[in-house]
């Protein structure tokens, strides 16, 4: 309930530059609990602000140990936002650190955009990875798509190669509508 209340605070917020500024502070004081870590990197996901999820990808590329990066991944994973952040999470799916790439990939899931959706089909078929993740629950299979993406799905869905049953999973995830353009595809 308390993290409801810091999702996508306003742009405009007198107050919340100096908020941040001072979670992000508390978040990388290595006198921070993880527990207590783990919430403030969940805070910085939720802000919908490009500059905090630069700051949970930055923690985890220079993560102490390993515990600590997979705290500032877990949160990364549930990152909300707009394109801005879809686009920047989509620079980070290439990246050599596994632990970096699938919180990327998972946060991107979490979007459901066209973009997203043109970011995690790109990337799995780079990949060269039929399952695209898939069977760890993130990507493009998981995405619970807006209408937005819907044509680009149903193009992804009459392309009928390797990849096809990604898109109409995630067709079939967007429900009725969903269901109508995979039976007409």
């Amino acid at each position: 309930l308390v993290l409801d209340q810091f999702t996508e605070l306003p742009q405009n917020c007198s107050w919340c530059d100096d908020f941040y500024k001072e979670v992000k502070g508390l978040l990388l004081s290595p006198e921070t609990k993880s527990e207590q870590k783990s919430f403030y990197a969940e805070v910085l996901a939720i802000s919908g602000r490009l500059e905090n999820i630069k700051t949970l990808v930055d923690a985890i590329k220079g993560a102490a140990n390993s515990d600590d990066a997979d705290v500032y991944a877990e949160a990364l994973e549930l990152a909300v936002g707009k394109d801005d952040i879809v686009k920047y999470l989509g620079e980070q799916i290439d990246t050599g650190n596994d632990t970096l790439r699938e919180a990327s990939v998972a946060a991107i899931t979490n979007q459901g955009s066209r973009l997203a959706v043109e970011l995690l089909h790109d990337h799995t078929v780079k990949r060269g990875d039929p399952d695209g993740y898939y069977s760890v629950g993130i990507g493009l299979g998981e995405v619970v798509p807006e209408p937005d993406a819907y044509p680009v799905l149903q193009g992804l869905v009459t392309a009928r190669d390797q990849y096809s049953h990604l898109a109409t999973k995630s067709l079939l995830n967007a429900g009725l509508d969903g269901l109508k353009i995979v039976v007409d595809s």
